[in-house]
């Protein structure tokens, strides 16, 4: 008889006598569990081996996903049982997003977290749109993504009508920075 995961050894009849065996083989990555033959009695084969694979429990993970501005706080395994879990840290002034770990199922890993960028603020930035910090003496700096920054127009300008309003919202590493033109203009 067939045997899932298993190949017949000197397979040379297929027709076999009373009491004559046939020995089986399981495939590479199966292990045996029963006799290794069947034999012939009184027209029926006696009870055959059955070849479950070697693996217990679902597949392994293999490395945890990796995230932009960010890594894993220990040392990466080739690879990761079920429910191992992988802790995240983001550069500095970046904001971990998510989940901080993400966990081995069934060989895939949960949805890693995301690292938000800052934004930064340059004197360049400023002089172009013709605004200051409303604190002025900071002359370049870092905003955490979802921080506001207030701005003021320059002194002889005005917010210009189809800019946005002078309190600004850092989201992902940008900022749509208020435009302030000439009073004269």
């Amino acid at each position: 008889p067939a045997v899932a995961n298993a190949e017949i050894l000197d397979h040379r009849d297929r027709r076999y006598w009373p009491a004559e065996r046939v020995q089986y083989k399981c495939h590479e990555g199966f292990e045996s569990y029963g006799p290794n033959d069947v034999t012939c009695i009184n027209k029926e084969w006696s009870q055959p081996p059955t070849c479950e694979d070697m693996m217990c429990g679902p597949p392994p993970c293999g490395p945890p996903p990796r995230i932009d501005n960010g890594d894993i706080v220990s040392f990466p395994l080739k690879e990761y049982v079920l429910n191992s879990t992988v802790e995240y840290k983001c550069k500095s002034l970046h904001i971990l997003e998510g989940p901080q770990s993400v966990r081995c199922d069934s060989g895939q890993w949960t949805d890693p977290p995301v690292c938000l960028e800052p934004c930064t603020v340059t004197p360049e930035d400023m002089e172009r749109n013709k605004i200051q910090l409303s604190r002025p003496y900071e002359k370049k700096f870092y905003v955490l993504s979802g921080v506001f920054v207030q701005f003021m127009c320059r002194w002889g300008y005005t917010l210009d009508p189809t800019s946005s309003g002078l309190r600004v919202q850092c989201l992902e590493g940008s900022l749509v920075y208020p435009n302030c033109k000439h009073r004269n203009k």
